[in-house]
């Protein structure tokens, strides 16, 4: 949580916020869909201009899977909104999509 750094590409500077369900929740996602949770994260990228990207989100690259929905803010301000997916396939991701900060390119 809380990872950052610059990417491999573009040199931009970068913050990685991740968390997950706490141990209670993801016993019963278990119990229910029989699978791990996987975890949730997001990328907030600064160009050297200060522009701001935010390639990264759960479920990275697969936007279909996008998960929870992601409002966007610039200053305060709304610039956009990312719509989740379906949550169902999101979760038969399992613990396995975690975004490392060495993978953000």
């Amino acid at each position: 949580m809380g990872a950052s750094g610059t990417n491999k590409t573009m040199g931009n500077f970068y913050r990685l916020a991740e968390g997950r369900v706490g141990m209670i929740g993801r016993a019963i996602n278990t119990t229910i869909n029989g699978t791990t949770t996987p975890w949730i994260y997001s990328v907030v990228e600064f160009s050297s201009g200060g522009s701001p990207s935010w390639s990264y989100l759960a479920a990275y690259p697969n936007p279909s899977v996008t998960f929870p929905t992601y409002d966007i803010h610039v200053n305060s301000a709304w610039v956009a909104e990312v719509k989740q997916g379906n949550a169902q396939t999101f979760l038969n991701l399992g613990q396995a999509d975690e975004l490392l900060p060495g993978n953000i390119q």
